[in-house]
């Protein structure tokens, strides 16, 4: 069957149906024992509970003569209903997971035939080749992937509804062929509706048992304050209740790895069955070329979801993500490219849900099939109306919901622009590595000499000469005193670390992951020695900071001096220059505010996630809110001093507070992770921007020289 796309004309088609794979006696097998075992399991937990129940019950009505008895008065009190009270805290916890449902995400964004006739068209032609249901609805996502599921519940008696998710970066970067490949081994699962079924139970037991090992809610942290306050009879109650609790917990992580393995088996076979049905419809080369795309796009994908996270630290996201990913897949490095189409030499592992690139490349090349799709050499996205206009739409989409980004606070940029302004931020660290080599550190401040000093012409080239060579030569050792500086610094706030976890009541603090010999008296030594060294490195970090210093005024002398640079160049970079030495010097004068708000937050998350760990768990919470409160300082700090200083946008005027995410006359502020990384990338672009400015004003007198000599 020919398949077209709009009123264009087919350039592939489908030629005949795919045989089912066949399922073996052995698989079925599997299938069932994996079936048994990971329905055994939640009724393990529920007979551990029962049996807990059982034990209280057996305390409360046998035990009653602790009461009976005349001696003892209020120990005969604490002795009854101190374990009643204990195990009805216990039962209640193992009960509660059972109930809490888990936080429902938004859907991903549904497509209808009306609006994509030709891709409708063209998933039916491979549901008919492959002998698939249709599914019941087509959803579209930012993810390099594709999926099958069920809508209905997988126990449900009816029929169930299919369900398929199409990745959009898939489509934007495989051809039609490679496409089609995708899908059919997502169809392959359509007919693998008892296998389908179980996955979903396996899948959702497996999610349930992590869930509810894991997760916290308020009634943790009650337990938690219960168990550190009150009356000692009180405390001691709910302090067994808790170590009986964290015991239950651990049942839980038990079960949840025994049914990982268990299902383990299932879920490989179920994906070798899928591949089947690919190699069946387009060939093991197209399998084969199909799996090193996937690899190319999934490196693509990190770099891009990397550089996203520097996007959202400047405001200024990609409005089409999929397009976004592409394009940091064309960028990718010739060599990691040359090692991405190897095929990697993994095997499966025991515990592995998806068998390895070779191993399933290895049972494709068994099969040794042509395929019965013939062409397909365009894009996938050609099979899409308006490919672009859906990428946008799911694109807010994933921000909004997947992601959680606010999109209010940002502004969306078309991803030829962004992938534009990651070009630009290359070319900024090759101009920072010319500038300052290996020197520049987060740790660090660091300014602009601004207004420019008054130098004329001969001295400020001088100057710059001077110190250029200066920092040439130095600037080996001066790159291994800031390796030292960073590792100093680690080692104190490691230390500070492990004094907040002491004071926040944990007895056993692991001295080995604190850099420390000992813990106690150990940690406040370690602090104040790290301390001590880096200021003794001080004195020779501020030499070579002042001689970069001398190199940047010199540079900006000359730019200033009318006579040294061309009018036309002049004026381009001083309108740079006079927005960003501000910024960078305002920056400057908050920066140890943000280093402390970053080393803070850091901790506040360390003690906040291990409260329920802590021997003390109320001192605990106690040194939570203390580091909220040091965060809270370091946040009003930052936004009242940079309040008052130009931001980076012209129209409309704003403050570097706000490029920061602060909200002119709002009481609440952004989150402090959030405004470290948007000040450190701003600051990486600033010194990016200046490091440029410097070089070009070098290269231009350096060529003027020559000229003037020659």
């Amino acid at each position: 069957m020919a398949i077209g796309v709009g009123d264009r004309p087919a350039h592939y088609a489908v030629t005949g149906s795919i045989e089912p794979a066949r399922i073996t006696p052995a698989y079925r097998a599997g299938l069932l024992v994996v079936a048994i075992a990971m329905l055994v399991l939640p009724l393990l937990y529920l007979g551990i509970i029962a049996a807990a129940a059982r034990l209280l019950w057996w305390h409360v009505t046998t035990n009653t003569w602790i009461l009976s008895s005349k001696d003892g008065g209020f120990w005969k009190v604490v002795g009854y209903f101190g374990p009643a009270a204990a195990g009805a805290v216990v039962v209640f916890f193992m009960i509660k997971p059972i109930l809490a449902r888990p936080a429902r995400g938004t859907d991903p964004v549904e497509i209808w035939p009306a609006e994509q006739p030709a891709l409708y068209e063209f998933i039916r032609a491979i549901c008919t080749a492959v002998g698939a249901p249709f599914p019941n609805r087509i959803r579209v996502d930012c993810q390099v992937n594709a999926s099958a599921g069920l809508i209905r519940a997988p126990w449900s008696l009816r029929a169930p509804d299919f369900v398929l998710t199409i990745g959009l970066p898939l489509a934007a970067g495989l051809t039609v062929r490679q496409f089609a490949g995708v899908l059919a081994h997502e169809f392959g699962h359509f007919s693998q509706t008892g296998g389908m079924r179980l996955t979903v139970i396996v899948r959702t037991i497996n999610h349930w048992l992590a869930r509810v090992a894991h997760e916290r809610d308020a009634w943790d942290q009650r337990l938690a304050e219960w168990a550190n306050s009150g009356a000692w009879a009180v405390t001691i109650t709910f302090q067994i209740a808790t170590l009986a609790v964290w015991f239950s917990r651990k049942i839980l992580v038990g079960l949840m790895y025994a049914g990982h393995a268990i299902s383990s088996f299932m879920l490989r076979q179920m994906e070798y069955d899928a591949d089947c049905y690919e190699v069946k419809l387009v060939g093991t080369d197209a399998f084969l070329a199909t799996s090193t795309r996937m690899r190319e796009l999934g490196a693509g994908a990190q770099f891009g979801y990397h550089d996203l996270q520097n996007a959202w630290a400047r405001r200024a996201l990609p409005s089409n993500f999929p397009a976004y990913l592409l394009g940091h897949t064309g960028r990718l490095p010739e060599g990691l490219l040359a090692r991405l189409r190897e095929l990697p030499d993994h095997k499966t592992g025991l515990l592995d849900t998806h068998p390895s690139d070779a191993d399933r490349a290895d049972a494709a090349a068994a099969l040794e099939c042509a395929g019965i799709f013939e062409g397909g050499e365009q894009p996938a996205s050609d099979l899409f109306r308006d490919f672009d206009a859906l990428a946008v739409k799911a694109t807010r989409h994933h921000y909004a919901n997947d992601l959680g980004l606010p999109l209010e606070a940002a502004t969306l940029v078309d991803s030829t622009s962004a992938l534009a302004a990651t070009g630009k931020r290359q070319q900024w660290q090759e101009a920072i590595v010319e500038i300052f080599g290996d020197t520049l550190t987060f740790l660090r401040p660091i300014s602009a000499p601004w207004p420019p000093p008054s130098l004329a012409m001969d001295a400020a080239l001088s100057a710059s000469t001077t110190a250029r060579e200066a920092m040439v030569r130095d600037r080996d050792a001066a790159a291994a005193k800031v390796r030292r500086f960073e590792e100093l610094v680690n080692d104190g706030e490691l230390a500070e670390s492990a004094i907040e976890l002491l004071q926040a009541g944990f007895t056993k603090v692991s001295p080995q992951h604190f850099h420390l010999t000992e813990t106690g008296g150990d940690a406040t030594k370690a602090s104040l020695d790290a301390k001590a060294a880096q200021q003794s490195l001080e004195p020779e970090l501020q030499r070579y900071e002042r001689l970069a210093s001398d190199r940047i005024g010199a540079a900006l002398a000359l730019l200033a001096n009318p006579r040294a640079i061309p009018p036309s160049m002049r004026e381009e970079l001083m309108e740079e220059i006079e927005r960003i030495a501000p910024a960078l010097n305002a920056f400057a004068g908050v920066w140890p505010i943000v280093r402390e708000m970053n080393h803070v937050a850091g901790m506040h998350a360390m003690v906040e996630s291990n409260v329920d760990r802590s021997d003390d768990q109320a001192a605990a919470v106690r040194q939570v809110s203390r580091l909220g409160s040091r965060i809270y300082e370091c946040l009003r700090r930052v936004g009242t001093e940079l309040r008052a200083a130009p931001g980076l946008d012209p129209m409309p005027p704003s403050t570097l507070a706000e490029n920061l995410g602060f909200r002119d006359g709002s009481s609440e502020f952004p989150p402090a992770p959030r405004v470290v990384a948007a000040a450190a990338a701003i600051r990486f672009d600033l010194v990016g921007r200046l490091a440029t400015i410097v070089i070009a004003v070098e290269a231009k007198m350096s060529g003027a020289a020559q000229s003037s000599g020659a």
